[in-house]
């Protein structure tokens, strides 16, 4: 595994945006707990706090693309931009959260300033793509490596925000994660290979519009299912606990599946593969399938704790293999562009699959979410056989 990813280490251009990146993306990971604890902490409301952060998470993701295109046409210096008047938005929410009684105002605030999220993962994974065009071996592993990592964002951002309101309060939580996000983007679009990525053709951006194509809308649509089934789980996991006489065990097992993420996905970025990635996806997408039905029928946390983490191990692979094929697809100079539509694809399958989930919970068992969970990722393998199918290069 260290041959496989030591080019990272010895390139001093990539490591400084990997870090900068990754730095920002974890403080964006905290930004969803800390809305919540602080529009609860300063309204006294669940339902405040909830409108605040579906405000918040529905202009992130539905903006997404465009944000992304705007960083194309314009160059880097647009995620700068985006990156203070991100800042400016989420200084104003906890302003209005601490100084005036309004609830609305509250909530609007959080829409706009998930409308300014910094594209700062997708500029990332444009740059990768462009720098290892020709390097298939190192492409791959870049794209694990950034995976996994962001992976483990997920993990340790809820844990600092728990850490910050302990220590602090939820106000502090929001504070840090919005200066993390500022100081992570503003680095990441003055960073040397950024700026070098950028300037490389700055005429193919402004002749091409959001640079959609048949190929790229093929693998957004594959990937549907598998988010969907992630949402399942954000719902149907704590059920599962609760059921278990231990709602405090939702975090442990979705940090399972977290694991098994990582492990899969570290584990995919070190082999060289025969096969092309569409039939490697379609693997990738059915092992996911096939591997959740086991949790259907777990009947203590212990078990369900395994029965997570093994398919968190396929889901690694396929966030890396669905990087390399948008990256396959996107059109010359539009690479955030198409790694945002992943942002909203990954957003609106996640909230799909958490409401139905959720319904189907409330008049059933955990077990039917789970057999949710499963379905849904096989309907993203009827696409990614499509894929297979049409002979989509790879």
């Amino acid at each position: 595994m260290r041959s496989s990813y030591a080019f990272i280490w010895r390139d001093r251009n990539v490591l400084e945006l990997l870090t900068a990146s990754m730095a920002g993306r974890l403080c964006f990971s905290m930004l969803p707990l800390a809305v919540v604890l602080f529009s609860r902490d300063v309204s006294g409301s669940i339902a405040v706090a909830g409108a605040a952060t579906g405000a918040f998470g529905i202009t992130s993701g539905v903006l997404a693309p465009l944000r992304g295109h705007l960083v194309d046409r314009v160059g880097w210096p647009a995620l700068a931009a985006f990156s203070l008047a991100f800042g400016v938005a989420l200084a104003a929410f906890v302003a209005a959260g601490l100084l005036i009684d309004a609830r609305d105002l509250l909530v609007s605030l959080a829409g706009v300033a998930g409308a300014l999220v910094p594209p700062i993962g997708a500029a990332a994974r444009g740059v990768w793509g462009a720098t290892f065009h020709e390097r298939e071996r190192e492409r791959q592993a870049m794209y694990a490596a950034d995976s996994t990592l962001e992976e483990g964002t997920l993990i340790v951002g809820p844990l600092v925000v728990g850490g910050l309101v302990a220590l602090a309060s939820p106000a502090a939580a929001v504070a840090v994660a919005t200066a993390g996000v500022f100081a992570g983007g503003l680095a990441s679009a003055t960073s040397s290979l950024g700026r070098t990525v950028a300037a490389s053709d700055p005429e193919t951006p402004k002749k091409r519009g959001p640079g959609l194509n048949r190929r790229l809308l093929l693998v957004i649509a594959s990937f549907l299912g598998p988010a969907a089934a992630l949402g399942c789980l954000e719902i149907t996991v704590p059920a599962f606990a609760l059921e278990h006489g231990s709602i405090a065990w939702s975090g442990p097992l979705l940090a399972a599946f977290s694991a098994g993420s990582v492990a899969g996905g570290l584990w995919y970025g070190t082999r060289t593969w025969r096969r092309t990635r569409p039939i490697r996806y379609l693997a990738a997408a059915s092992l996911l399938a096939l591997l959740l039905v086991p949790a259907v029928f777990a009947s203590s946390l212990t078990a369900m704790a395994l029965l997570l983490f093994l398919p968190g191990l396929a889901v690694g692979p396929a966030f890396v293999l669905l990087y390399e094929l948008v990256d396959q697809a996107a059109t010359p100079g539009r690479g955030t562009s198409a790694f945002s539509l992943v942002v909203t694809a990954n957003n609106g399958g996640i909230a799909v699959g958490a409401a139905t989930a959720g319904a189907l919970v409330a008049t059933s068992d955990p077990g039917a979410g789970f057999a949710l969970a499963a379905g849904a990722a096989a309907s993203g393998s009827l696409v990614a056989a499509w894929m297979a199918k049409v002979r989509f290069a790879g």
